[in-house]
């Protein structure tokens, strides 16, 4: 609560005043034991710091709440009055006010007073040491949790890194095997045209051989089992090219 309302109102010293002596009094009623209150105070103070006139102002409101009022704090809340005293002056509400009572009558209103005054002063210097333990405390704990901040965000961008060059060399290999595997079809279905093409020639030799040797193309036709016409057109093909090859009509092929 302190470091979010802060920032809305360090530009402002009235309300800086007030919102700080509202969550000092909201530390005591929460109900918390002496040493987590303390710290709580101490802390509230560290993080909103008022200007002089306002930080004893402050002070003073904090006097006026355990014993200066009109209606003394004991007689509205007696658990935080006996809290407040423990914690400014470190001894129970009974006893703090028999000895201002004692010291009264002794040394005069006036007198009981300043030597309240020079207590509370005494209480203000012990939490300005614990504030600046705290505010040691508190630094050397920023930089702990900015280096540990650090290395996280330094791990996290490794990994980061690492991730991606892990997605690359994925993504290299898998085309990579892409590659290598049209290769290899493309490969294949050559060889297998290669292959078709010299069945394909070695059945025209032997086609155009019988054909050559006198047999007729029906015996020709059940010998390949393959019907008259297609015959027919591959001797055809077969003479156009030998043809074009030796520039002549083959031999016999006026039958």
């Amino acid at each position: 609560m302190a470091g979010v309302q802060i920032l809305r109102v360090k530009s402002n010293p009235q309300r800086a005043f007030r919102y700080k002596l509202n969550l000092v009094r909201l530390c005591f009623n929460k109900g918390y034991d002496i040493q987590t209150t303390r710290a709580l105070i101490i802390f509230v103070s560290f993080i909103i710091a008022l200007p002089q006139t306002e930080q004893k102002k402050f002070e003073q409101e904090i006097i006026k709440t355990i014993v200066m009022e009109e209606k003394p704090l004991i007689e509205v809340d007696r658990s935080t009055t006996l809290l407040l005293t423990r914690i400014f002056f470190g001894k129970p509400y009974e006893e703090l006010m028999a000895e201002w009572k004692a010291k009264a009558d002794r040394l005069g209103r006036a007198s009981g007073r300043r030597k309240a005054k020079k207590e509370m002063e005494k209480a203000k210097k012990e939490m300005e040491k614990a504030k600046k333990e705290m505010e040691k405390s508190m630094s050397e704990r920023v930089e702990e949790l900015a280096k540990a901040r650090a290395e996280e965000l330094a791990k996290a961008r490794a990994e980061e890194l690492a991730k991606a060059r892990a997605e690359e060399l994925a993504k290299a290999r898998a085309e990579e095997l892409a590659k290598a595997r049209a290769e290899e079809l493309a490969k294949k279905k050559i060889e297998r045209l290669k292959k078709k093409t010299k069945e394909e020639q070695k059945r025209t030799s032997i086609l155009q051989a019988y054909f050559q040797a006198g047999l007729p193309v029906n015996t020709i036709s059940k010998i390949f089992d393959t019907d008259t016409a297609t015959i027919k057109k591959i001797i055809s093909q077969a003479k156009k090219k030998k043809t074009e090859k030796n520039g002549k009509p083959p031999k016999g092929s006026s039958s």
